[in-house]
């Protein structure tokens, strides 16, 4: 679960950075019938093979700057800080894993050989010697972790339904942007665009879902 709301915002990042064209180019593969033939038509297959290349390029680009994952870094790091001393190291190991996967993943996505050779929107070349893209990230739960989580998240939500807990957390989010110098802007931005949104969900998670978010329970462990 934790590794599909990092794609999912990684990939929202991603897409928000790419220049218009990039837009212009998938917008076509949405129409049907007899508008998307007259596109396709028009234009020649070198010219959208070229549009397509580029998008991959941007994206590689984009997915290579640390900004772009800098925001997700920081939010994670603040809800295992939520979690009790003993878990939170564990907790922020999983989550820099899975933040490294997720960009591993997008970076194979986004490539010129996914993207535009498999697509048939550019000619398909040779085959590479490139292997799979797997994620397995490493399992760090046991049945002593899973059940210490499950009581420590259990109490967790159970205060989040206190009026003045939203507050709380923003004000303990903010005043921890304010001693980052040199990015308390970009920190700050994040929190007020991500921070409610987290909250309101976690409000609707069960401890169980919330262990296997951070990588402490699995679906083989029964308690």
């Amino acid at each position: 679960m934790m590794s599909m709301m990092l794609v999912v915002c990684s990939v929202m990042l991603v897409l928000s950075s790419l220049q218009v064209d990039a837009r212009h180019v998938f917008e076509h593969w949405s129409l049907d019938g007899e508008n998307k033939m007259s596109i396709m038509e028009a234009l020649s297959q070198d010219s959208f093979c070229h549009s397509c290349l580029e998008v991959s390029r941007k994206a590689a680009k984009t997915l290579s700057d640390p900004k772009t994952f800098q925001g997700i870094g920081t939010l994670s790091n603040e809800m295992c800080h939520v979690l009790p001393t003993e878990l939170q190291t564990q907790c922020l190991e999983v989550a820099d894993t899975y933040i490294h996967h997720s960009r591993l993943f997008l970076r194979e996505l986004f490539h010129e050989k996914h993207l535009c050779n498999s697509t048939g929107t550019c000619a398909q070349k040779s085959s590479s010697s490139d292997e799979d893209f797997v994620m397995n990230p490493t399992k760090l739960t046991d049945s002593k972790n899973c059940l210490t989580c499950r009581n420590s998240v259990k109490e967790i939500l159970s205060r989040l339904k206190i009026p003045n807990m939203r507050m709380k957390i923003m004000e303990a989010l903010i005043e921890y942007c304010e001693e980052v110098d040199e990015n308390e802007a970009q920190c700050k931005q994040a929190v007020y665009s991500y921070a409610p949104s987290v909250i309101s969900k976690l409000e609707n998670l069960k401890p169980n879902d919330m262990c296997r978010m951070v990588g402490l329970c699995d679906e083989g462990i029964s308690l």
